[in-house]
């Protein structure tokens, strides 16, 4: 199901609040706090009271700063643990000197058997009684106290916290992001500016206005862990591309693949100016006939290189696009394409199936999740190979083997149709599960990232086609969760 937000209207009583709640099922549930109105007397929010003076209205300043929280009213919690002893101390003394003086010595008082105790007795047994009780609420409250002290320390050093100012409103929000295991909590107060409680806002006003800093909040949150993701997978891939895009080429020949139609290809050595690492090389160049028929479009590449990675996949081998002059094999080039090439590798279809059994269903999603979204109808068992990982590491790639995937230059052909519901290369039939990863990241392709990251070689047109076909295939698998359900279709 894909992660939805929610706003929670205010309680019945007490100061204005709203609060935003995240669900999903790849993320723990996202808390949302209070979201307080303050009023124009000031108020306790997440760390210091504040009460800054109007801004002008040509100005919005904003902060942001980290904080932690303090407890300075413990003590007077145990202080009043203190009075209570002095208290019951006290009554305890006064009624049993009443009880004394109000009885004569010489009289000596004997409870009979089934009769009622006397009214002395039954308020004594009643004071005790009352005091037991305050004794183990203190007791409770300072057991509250130890923990939330243990626990402030590890709390606010995942806390974020945010203050906006609104002159339109003369009115300042304070929004508090606090991670948790398995938690993440947004809190926003709102605070008037003007020491009259003016401003116009009234309690809804005040509700609302939280709600949108919290909103705000939340987006930034996704933001910033959207971005972490999409991040390469490791120090490898950097060191490679930066081999691929910077390397002096030592040696080239022509590649041993002919292309079917003529397309030039050259496996080239490059040698890293820092480290002296060399690496070998698939360089493509641009051509206009290629680029034109779209069977050559080098470009291409590149973006299934990328997009492989914001959808959490390595899958693809690392692959730069480079300019200026190039001279392969006695020829100069302006440019082209340089794609990592995996030495010792072999066609997929010729490797002992249990070899690779254990994740056949996930890859082959996500080849055709992959194709699906570059148009690439040109995947055929040559397109398939099983060789060195480039960054092996544990999990997903426990040995240095693995499937990976090659040649994407005839993506994005206008002509082609590629759906997850056609046959494959293997023959496994349609596409009907899908890696739990892939299904996540697919949720982070928005039309923005798609241009920042692609745009260099996909046209605006491109790019919504792309983000059109990434919501297909979204509501595609969605379809089959909501028929069959989440664990008969979401693989991890």
């Amino acid at each position: 199901m894909k992660p939805a937000y929610a706003l929670i209207g205010p309680p019945a009583a007490g100061p204005p609040v709203a609060r935003l709640k995240r669900c999903g099922r790849a993320f723990g549930p996202l808390h949302a706090h209070s979201l307080e109105n303050v009023g124009s007397t000031g108020g306790q929010g997440q760390g210091e009271d504040r009460n800054p003076h109007p801004p002008s209205s040509a100005h919005v300043g904003e902060k942001r700063h980290h904080h932690h929280h303090h407890h300075h009213h413990h003590h007077h919690d145990r202080d009043g643990k203190q009075s209570v002893l002095a208290r019951a101390r006290a009554t305890f003394k006064a009624e049993a000197e009443a009880a004394r003086t109000s009885t004569p010595a010489s009289t000596t008082t004997t409870d009979v058997p089934g009769t009622p105790p006397s009214s002395d007795g039954s308020k004594f047994g009643e004071t005790i009684a009352s005091i037991r009780q305050e004794l183990r609420e203190q007791r409770a409250l300072l057991d509250s106290i130890d923990r939330m002290e243990s626990s402030t320390d590890a709390e606010a050093a995942c806390s974020k916290t945010r203050d906006s100012v609104h002159p339109g409103t003369e009115c300042t929000t304070r929004t508090t992001v606090r991670e948790d295991t398995g938690t993440v909590t947004i809190e926003a107060q709102v605070r008037q500016s003007r020491g009259d409680g003016g401003g116009g806002l009234c309690s809804r006003d005040g509700v609302a206005l939280a709600a949108l800093a919290a909103s705000n909040a939340a987006k930034r949150v996704y933001e910033e862990e959207a971005a972490s993701l999409r991040s390469p997978p490791g120090e490898r891939h950097r060191d490679l591309c930066r081999i691929l895009q910077h390397g002096k080429i030592v040696s080239s020949r022509r590649s041993d693949h002919e292309s079917e139609f003529f397309h030039q290809s050259f496996l080239v050595e490059l040698e890293c100016p820092e480290t002296a690492e060399r690496v070998k090389a698939l360089f493509k160049p641009r051509s206009e006939e290629g680029e034109q028929s779209g069977w050559h479009r080098v470009g291409a590449e590149w973006v299934a290189y990328q997009l492989n990675l914001l959808l959490g996949m390595d899958n693809v081998p690392p692959t730069v696009m480079r300019k200026g002059e190039i001279c392969v094999d006695g020829q100069t080039f302006e440019e082209g394409s340089f794609t990592y090439f995996v030495e010792g590798a072999r066609q997929l279809n010729g490797v002992e199936p249990e070899v690779w059994s254990r994740d056949k269903g996930a890859f082959l999603s996500n080849t055709r999740i992959l194709d699906v979204l570059i148009h690439n109808s040109d995947r055929h068992h040559g397109h398939f190979l099983y060789g060195p990982h480039w960054a092996p590491r544990g999990g997903r790639w426990e040995t240095s083997m693995g499937a990976f995937l090659i040649d994407h230059a005839a993506g994005f052909r206008k002509e082609a149709c590629v759906r997850l519901d056609h046959e494959n290369a293997f023959l496994t039939g349609p596409t009907r599960v899908v890696s739990a990863r892939t299904y996540l990241h697919l949720r982070y392709l928005t039309h923005r990232v798609l241009e920042q990251k692609l745009g260099a070689e996909l046209s605006l047109s491109e790019i919504c086609e792309l983000n059109r076909r990434k919501d297909a295939v979204l509501d595609y698998f969605d379809g089959l969760v909501f028929f069959h359900g989440y664990d008969a279709v979401v693989v991890d």
